[in-house]
């Protein structure tokens, strides 16, 4: 499911699709965010979402730690 974000001009991905994108559970991903280590963009306080620039700037700075399943 992609969802429009319009404030930034930018197709989204929830966060169980970068998980799965990212081969890690969900929680994971969760944990990598309140630490700083990705960042998100929220549409409440319980739906996150990742712009392809955010997915894309992680997986560069994370090479060697991340297996890419796409």
């Amino acid at each position: 499911m992609e969802t429009y974000w319009p404030n930034t001009n930018q197709f989204t991905k929830p966060a169980r699709e970068v998980a799965e994108i990212l081969s890690v559970h969900p929680n994971t991903l969760f944990r990598w965010v309140k630490a700083g280590r990705i960042e998100c963009v929220r549409f409440s306080r319980n739906s996150i979402h990742f712009t392809y620039q955010q997915i894309i700037e992680f997986i560069n700075a994370n090479k060697e730690r991340v297996k890419i399943n796409m």
